[in-house]
């Protein structure tokens, strides 16, 4: 039972809290609230003051448009029926221009049935229609050809600057070319020099070449050379040429180491017979058997020469 009744009385105590904490709560509520209608109102007053000065601003300008009206209307009475007067006659003009005009198609027409011959209008219509038909046809076939002349001018406008670019092409080209002949000109004409001077050098050393050949041959035919012998066997003739020239040459050569080691002989020979004649007699020195001279190596050589 004591439980029950702490139990109790913490609910109790619970629910106090919670009613003090809505209390509260709902104070802090009222609290803002009244202070938000204090504002309410103090804008409220101010709103209010401001129409009632907008008011009066409003209603002192309707006073002022009002007097004005009043002015404006007593004023331009004498105006306005000035106004009607300017209008009406501005009007009358205006239909006298109508009737001119009227009177002026009235004329065109009275002529143009004079000049077809037909009073229908209907007819002159359709006759008139069908004449703008074909002139605006004819209007439209112009313009086409206008265009189509235009467009051909401009071609041949593009075709003439064409040309006048390839006629500059053709004449740079031309130049050029010229240019290139008047340079090959000048090559074959300094290699006409060079030739001429070349044919005239090949010459000279074609007949030094020839007199030296000739010599050549002289020589071998006075020193009876080996090839001669050679050359009328293989049935060739004994003029000397630049294919026959190197057996020519090859048989005096041999003929000239012939020639030396002959000479180098005699030499050797006339050396001992001079050393014997200065040998003193015999009975002076012991006799010693005479040494015989070995002949050289080319001995067949000096036989057969």
């Amino acid at each position: 039972m004591w439980k029950g009744q702490i139990k109790r009385l913490m609910e109790g105590k619970g629910q106090i809290l919670e009613l003090v904490e809505q209390a509260i709560t709902t104070y802090d509520q009222r609290e803002e609230w009244c202070s938000k209608l204090d504002a309410l109102k103090e804008k409220a007053a101010l709103d209010y003051r401001k129409h009632c000065l907008e008011v009066r601003e409003l209603q002192r300008q309707l006073d002022h448009s009002m007097k004005l009206e009043e002015f404006l209307r007593t004023k331009g009475t004498v105006r306005l029926t000035a106004a009607d007067a300017k209008a009406e006659a501005k009007k009358q003009e205006q239909q006298e221009q109508e009737i001119r005009a009227y009177n002026n198609y009235i004329n065109i027409l009275d002529a143009i049935r004079e000049y077809t011959g037909d009073d229908d209008v209907d007819k002159l219509i359709q006759e008139f229609t069908r004449r703008e038909e074909e002139n605006y046809a004819l209007f439209n076939y112009i313009n086409e050809v206008n265009t189509e002349l235009k467009n051909l001018s401009d071609n041949v406008k593009m075709l003439q600057i064409s040309i006048q670019d390839e006629h500059a092409k053709h004449q740079a080209k031309l130049f050029k070319q010229q240019d290139s002949i008047e340079t090959l000109k000048g090559t074959l004409e300094d290699r006409r020099i060079a030739n001429v001077d070349l044919r005239e050098a090949y010459d000279k050393t074609s007949q030094v070449l020839h007199t030296l050949l000739q010599e050549v041959q002289t020589l071998a035919l006075s020193s009876e050379c080996e090839s001669l012998p050679l050359l009328k066997l293989l049935g060739k003739t004994l003029d000397i040429n630049t294919t026959n020239a190197r057996l020519y040459i090859k048989g005096l050569e041999k003929k000239i180491t012939e020639m030396v080691d002959l000479i180098k002989f005699d030499e050797i020979v006339q050396r001992r017979t001079e050393s014997k004649e200065r040998t003193p007699p015999a009975t002076r020195r012991r006799r010693r058997a005479p040494a015989s001279p070995r002949p050289p190596s080319h001995q067949p050589i000096l036989a057969r020469s």
